[in-house]
This record gives structure tokens, C-alpha cells and sequence, in this order.
């Protein structure tokens, strides 16, 4: 990756760099028109976050991301409570995405960072959004509401996914293989990544990754995507839950169908 500099004078990547909430107050927040109603991505994460915190969530860790033109935000932080099912190894986040650019909704996300590994895997199944058009104001309380009240049941939805992975036998090589490639006629690895993901499976970096199950597979891509862009993460995490669900045959509603249920 080619490191720049910006004008607050942070080396950054291509896909973006990492700030503080502080330092993005200080980013100017673009007009609003007739038609178009921005969001200053402080003040939105902050209500967002003080309402995790008065609903019971222990926030123990936050990330703040921004893209090179620094018109789209991604806060990611994890939380703790006992309401939230835990083993498999792994801690729960939450995500709210933003933007000043009139392409990318307000959305936030749910999904887990496995310990032993840090793969990062926001396993977005569950979305929700809201436009910046005319309004928006008005949508936001009912939006970070809503996104609050139905982080237990996604974390729940996520939980009983990543157990029927654990519980779907994968001991095929020639299986395996197809659905690596299928991954990338997906487009959820590039062509350069087939061979890497055949690496994590075949040889993990770590031993709770050994068992031949849909589980160490998920965690094969997993590990290869670590490190790359967070802002595309979300959508490449959705296409592989669908292509696993759908290549292994397992059955149940997805963590989005669960949740979605939830907001009709």
C-alpha cells in the first residue's frame, strides 16, 4: 500500500487511515441543500455510543476510520455485557458507518473479532440504514434506537450461525476447493487470494482452526482478508455467509432475516 499524507497530517493508505473521534470533529462537514442533509460523524457516534452504554454495553475497545477523501467514517468498538452469548473464542463489535458524500447511507452493524487471531471479521448479517435526505433529523433517534435495542438479537443470530458452522463437516478437498472458487467468481477474494486462503485451510495459523469444519473454512478467508480495507469488509463477509450457507447446505434464517423480522 502507497502511504500519503494528509491535511491533518496523518500518514494514510490508499483505503484510508485510522483517527481519533477528535480529530474528526475538525473535518468540515459539507453544506446541507434541499435535498441532502449531512450528519457530522461525531456527533452521531457519540449519541450512539451513550445509548449502548445506558442500555447495559461495556464499550472496552474503539476504532475510528476514514477514507483518503475523508467523506466516509466507520467507528467500530466492542462491547461487553452479560446479556451477550459468548465461546467460540471471539468478542463482540458494533459498527456505525457515515459519509459527506451523498453515495454511502448511515448504517450500522453487528458482527465478532475472533481472539486468537484478530481477523477483524465484522460479519455484517445485519444491517440497518438511513438516508441523509430531507428528514434525516427526525429518523436518526429512531434509528440509533433501533439499532441499540436489537444488538442482543443479532449477536444471538451471529452466535447460532457460527455454531452450525462449527457443527458442518468440511473434510473434503474437492469440496473445499470449489468453494474457494466460487469465492472469487463471487467476488469475495481476488484471483491472487485463492491460493491464500488454500494456505490458512490447509496449514492454520492457530489450533482451535484445525477441525475440518465450515468454521476453520470461515476463518481461512477470514484470516487472508485481515488487514485490508474496512470499508469493503461488510459486503465481502454478507457474500460469504450466503456462498457457505448456501455450498454446505446449511439450513436456518440468517442473522439479517432474524433481525429483520424484528423491525416490521
Amino acid at each position: 500500500m502507497v502511504a500519503t499524507r494528509n491535511a491533518f497530517g496523518r500518514n494514510k493508505y490508499q483505503w484510508g487511515t485510522a483517527h481519533g473521534i477528535d480529530s474528526i470533529d475538525t473535518m468540515p462537514v459539507p453544506h446541507a441543500t434541499s435535498t441532502y442533509q449531512p450528519v457530522p460523524h461525531g456527533g452521531l457516534y457519540r449519541m450512539w455510543s451513550e445509548r449502548l452504554e445506558r442500555a447495559g454495553y461495556r464499550i472496552t475497545s474503539e476504532e475510528h476510520w476514514v477514507t483518503n477523501d475523508c467523506d466516509v467514517f466507520l467507528s467500530k468498538v466492542s462491547i461487553e455485557s452479560a446479556s451477550l452469548p459468548t465461546g467460540l473464542g471471539f468478542k463482540w463489535q458494533t459498527a456505525l458507518i457515515n459519509s459527506y458524500n451523498r453515495q454511502v447511507a448511515i448504517k450500522s452493524a453487528m458482527g465478532a473479532n475472533v481472539f486468537v487471531c484478530t481477523n477483524g471479521c465484522l460479519s455484517a448479517e445485519f444491517m440497518m440504514r438511513t438516508k441523509h435526505t430531507g428528514g434525516v433529523w427526525e429518523r436518526l433517534n429512531g434509528f440509533v434506537n433501533d439499532s441499540v435495542r436489537t444488538v442482543e438479537y443479532r449477536a444471538n443470530a451471529i452466535f447460532r450461525q457460527f455454531q452450525r458452522y462449527t457443527e458442518t463437516d468440511a473434510s473434503s478437498g474437492r469440496q473445499v476447493d470449489h468453494v474457494v472458487c466460487e469465492a472469487y467468481r463471487n467476488g469475495i477474494i481476488p484471483a491472487s487470494g485463492i491460493g491464500q486462503v488454500l494456505d490458512h485451510w490447509k496449514t492454520p495459523e492457530h489450533a482451535e482452526f484445525l477441525p475440518r469444519n465450515v468454521w476453520s473454512l470461515y476463518n481461512a478467508f477470514t484470516s487472508y482478508d485481515r488487514g485490508r480495507s474496512v470499508f469493503e469488509r461488510t459486503s465481502r463477509t454478507n457474500r460469504l455467509h450466503d456462498l457457505l450457507n448456501r455450498e454446505f447446505n446449511i439450513d436456518g434464517q440468517t442473522p439479517q432475516a432474524v433481525t429483520n423480522s424484528l423491525l416490521t
